[in-house]
């Protein structure tokens, strides 16, 4: 022994302090002297892994070996991750074996590359500047000596930038480094690199991910938070969001309710020259949400309200009162602050008149007003004239026949659709007014009949008192597979894994038995029989194929001999043992040292510490409304100021009486126009009388609907038995 202890090798650090590797016996591990004589030479201890361990606690079970067995130490390179080098003690050259090995051939580069230490019992290397000895069974690890920059791009919200980041860290960590900056939860996440999607247990360098390298993300977006925005013009909508969309989603949003079907497709972005973002606030609880920040990373949950107003109106900066005179005499009083553009007091109008904001034009002393100057001061007694635009009228305004869908939550969209229509225009109109693939759902009847697409509405729909609802039983995934091809294919809501393995077997020709399916960096683990959507697949969800390599293949170098080890994909502890100890191939004494890197390679697959749960989804994406889920209530002190009385509404409740079509087989509608269109709201909640519910005296909107008398546009008459009358034919856009 005394021989072996004058003859043991040195490593240098960085600083050339030579390091000593010391024949001892194990630290932290220490048995009994009678136990140890009845112990095998490759005996293991039970501990087992434990995801609440930190770095430095021995976790995993390190064998005790007698004699020189245990004594090599290998050498690992991130720029080879597959490649273990074992180097056997007493040489007195080890270290310069060990530099010129490593800058030969593993790339090894002492400027740009640094050394670490992993020793057995551990998952973090160490800088090896700390190591005063290397204990037996230890690695010696090469890893950049600065963190590498990855560029992340986000094309879904326009948003590229960069982190930086350990190539030893797996997906996981990462995704979690983009949460914090981006607010996007993990569960939504899809990082693909190289046209392939990165799984959440694995290192980067796994993928050989490099400094400076672009990674693509794609949300999984699912349309799951529903939201309620109060808006500085008084009135409140209701729409459902993705958690990953952004404040300036939600703006934009609520800005194309505000304007005419005809004006949004002529003039797409004009609200944002009329009202730009800097001159809004979009507020939640007593914070403000960031515009390019996602939802869900600023804390906003379903059900939430936000606050939309402008940044004069939240400081209350020198209010005044205008009034304004329409060219039927009707007079209004708004107010508004000097410091605000004109564009505001066409937003306040349109929440007094429910007029398009691209309907109204404002006039001063005979001299139209450019909606997009400061108001200035408006001297008392002078009165702003509006006048109605009509050149953005459509068929759908002046004849639409007015339809009720409901969204779920007691949500009611009101929109009105020439009767001449088909029942896809229905669906269109509904996602210009923010409600999410609305064209993927099937629109029924309070009987539960399915309308078809291609219906015209006049002959299909004979209720309208009654709200339609909406139903998803068939919608699009898209299959990423192996050789690069994405696949749309439908998939019902009913629809077992098992089968839609079948699907794809037979359009992709990939054997589905031999291939792993990946959503959100997650593999799906649900039984062949479970049902997909049951799983977290949804509209639009995008799922990666993987060929199922079910073991990973390591290479290692000895003195005289390389062999290879193999590793299940993701293995058990029992399992690395045991792989381990029937190789007989591998280099004499390495066992120890292959034993500890193999733990710190696959301790992440090993603890599934970082699993996302997928979402569990409920059938009725939209259940039916049975009752107000919100209170129209004014949450700011400022819209008491602006509308004391509550806004003036129509009514919701009132629809002419059209005859069933049990008693009349067959009836033809014939849309009778007036001089001029009536303007309704788009959203509203359920009517609380429907329910046996009363409105409260501090809901004025609820109020002014249960007392409103207003008869809506336009009036429908029912001829059964006869032909269609020759005026419907100008009625066609």
């Amino acid at each position: 022994m005394d021989q072996y202890k004058d003859s043991r090798p040195q490593i240098q650090n960085d600083s050339g302090v030579p390091i000593q590797i010391q024949p001892q016996e194990l630290s932290g591990f220490t048995r009994d002297p009678e136990e140890e004589d009845n112990q095998s030479d490759f005996s293991s201890s039970s501990s087992s892994l434990s995801s609440d361990s930190s770095d430095n606690e021995l976790i995993y079970p390190v064998l005790n070996s007698k004699g020189p067995k245990a004594q090599t130490i290998a050498v690992w390179c991130f720029l080879k991750p597959r490649s273990i080098v074992i180097f056997p003690p007493g040489e007195s050259d080890l270290t310069s074996r060990i530099v010129k090995y490593s800058e030969n051939y593993l790339g090894y580069e002492r400027n740009q590359h640094k050394l670490k230490m992993l020793t057995p019992g551990q998952l973090s290397p160490l800088d090896i500047k700390s190591a005063h000895s290397v204990r037996p069974g230890s690695v010696v690890m090469i890893f950049p000596r600065t963190k590498n920059q990855v560029n992340i791009e986000i094309s879904q919200l326009n948003v590229s930038f960069s982190l930086s980041v350990d190539i030893s860290m797996t997906v996981h960590s990462l995704k979690n480094c983009v949460r914090k900056k981006q607010g996007i939860p993990i569960g939504r996440q899809e990082l693909l690199f190289m046209e392939q999607a990165l799984e959440n247990n694995c290192r980067l360098l796994e993928y050989k991910v490099k400094n400076r390298s672009i990674l693509h993300l794609m949300i999984q977006a699912h349309f799951d938070l529903l939201l309620k925005v109060d808006t500085f013009w008084g009135i409140s909508y209701r729409f459902y969001v993705d958690p990953c969309s952004t404040g300036t989603d939600v703006v934009h949003n609520v800005l194309h309710k505000t304007f005419s079907p005809k004006g949004l497709k002529e003039y797409n972005s004009i609200h944002e020259f009329l009202i730009p973002l800097h001159t809004l606030m979009l507020s939640h609880r007593s914070g403000l949400v960031q515009w390019d920040h996602c939802l869900a990373g600023m804390g906003i949950k379903c059900g939430d309200t936000l606050l939309l107003t402008t940044v004069v109106q939240q400081n209350n900066r020198k209010f005044q009162n205008i009034s304004i005179t329409t060219e039927s005499g009707e007079n209004y009083e708004v107010k508004a602050s000097r410091y605000d553009r004109w564009s505001v007091v066409a937003f306040l109008l349109h929440g007094l008149t429910h007029i398009p904001v691209d309907f109204i034009k404002l006039y001063k002393d005979n001299q139209s007003l450019d909606l997009l100057r400061p108001i200035g001061e408006v001297a008392k007694g002078n009165s702003i004239v509006m006048n109605i635009v009509m050149t953005h009228v459509d068929g759908d305004l002046m004849f639409g026949v007015p339809l009720r869908i409901s969204l779920g939550n007691g949500i009611i969209e009101n929109v009105k659709i020439a009767a001449n229509k088909s029942v896809r225009s229905i669906k269109k109109r509904l996602e210009h007014l923010g409600v999410p693939n609305a064209l993927q759902y099937q629109l029924l009847t309070d009987e539960n009949k399915k309308l078809p697409n291609s219906s015209i509405i006049q002959n299909v729909v004979y209720d309208l008192k009654t709200p339609f609802s909406l139903k998803l039983e068939d919608f699009p995934v898209f299959v990423h597979t192996p050789d690069g091809v994405i696949y749309k294919t439908y998939t019902s809501m009913m629809q077992s894994i098992g089968h839609f393995k079948q699907k794809m077997q037979m359009k992709s020709g990939f054997n589905m038995d031999r291939c792993r399916l990946i959503i959100a960096g997650e593999e799906l683990h649900e039984h062949d029989s479970a049902i997909l959507y049951d799983a977290g697949v949804s509209l639009r969800t995008s799922i990666f194929v993987k060929l199922d390599s079910q073991y990973e293949l390591f290479n290692v170098l000895g003195s005289s001999s390389a062999s290879s080890i193999s590793i299940p994909f993701k293995p058990t502890t029992s399992d690395i043992e045991r792989n381990l100890k029937n190789n007989k191939n591998i280099p004499e004494g390495s066992y120890n040292c292959l034993l500890t890197f193999v733990y710190w390679f696959f301790v992440h697959r090993i603890v599934d510490k970082n699993k996302v749960s997928h979402r569990k989804q409920t059938k009725k994406r939209l259940p039916k409304a049975k009752g107000k889920l919100f209170p129209f209530t004014f949450t700011a002190g400022n819209l008491q100021d602006i509308y004391p009385n509550g806004a003036q509404t129509l009514s919701p409740i009132y629809f002419p009486d059209i005859s069933s079509p049990k008693a009349l087989p067959r009836v033809h509608h014939h849309i009778r126009s007036k001089k001029s269109p009536s303007f309704e709201p788009t959203q509203f909640l359920a009517a609380a009388t429907a329910q046996g519910l009363q409105p409260s005296s501090s809901d004025p909107v609820a109020l002014s609907w249960h007392h409103s008398q207003v008869v809506p546009f336009p009036d429908i008459h029912h001829l059964p038995n006869k032909p269609k009358a020759t005026s419907i034919a100008w009625v066609q856009d």
